[in-house]
């Protein structure tokens, strides 16, 4: 929600703030989702899951930091951060499923609730507005200090154990 403003206090105007940035960054998300899930089959969702979290955390702060670009690389920056930032998502709903595969439905509603209600919804947006207005901070330190829950998120999969596997009958 604040990235149109994060676009503007770098110099970007026009269709760049007024969505295609945005665009190219959902695009590069939905991607990531498909991407990561096929990884995750190949390579081990937790590896992936650890993988994609570093991966996210590298990618979500140099996209902060990222100066002026022109559009024409600014845009396929976008695409792969939205990419790298999108592979990890689908993981660890699908790893809780495996762990407690009688609860599947629970563990989804559980999960993607808590996700959307209050990290979304309740906490992080009207935290990272408040922290903005912030001359210390500033827009781009309040995004980083939010894009801080990645490092949390990096080292809770580092401790996941693998699911073990159930043999298909």
């Amino acid at each position: 929600f604040l990235l149109p403003e994060l676009l503007e206090s770098k110099g970007y105007s026009g269709w760049i703030v007024n969505g295609g940035a945005h665009g190219c960054l959902m695009g590069g998300t939905a991607l990531g989702v498909m991407l990561g899930g096929y990884a995750a089959d190949r390579f081990g969702m937790r590896r992936m899951l650890v993988l994609c979290m570093a991966l996210t955390t590298l990618a979500y702060q140099g996209f902060l930091l990222l100066p002026l670009l022109p559009a024409a690389a600014f845009m396929p920056v976008c695409l792969l951060t939205g990419l790298l930032m999108g592979a990890g998502q689908p993981l660890p709903v699908a790893m809780g499923q495996q762990m407690v595969p009688q609860y599947a439905s629970l563990i989804s509603g559980v999960m993607l609730g808590w996700t959307w209600t209050w990290t979304f919804g309740c906490l992080s947006q009207p935290l990272a507005a408040w922290l903005a207005e912030k001359p210390a901070l500033g827009l781009v330190g309040a995004l980083s200090l939010t894009g801080a829950g990645n490092v949390v998120a990096f080292v809770l999969a580092l401790g996941l154990r693998a699911a073990k596997k159930e043999p298909r009958a």
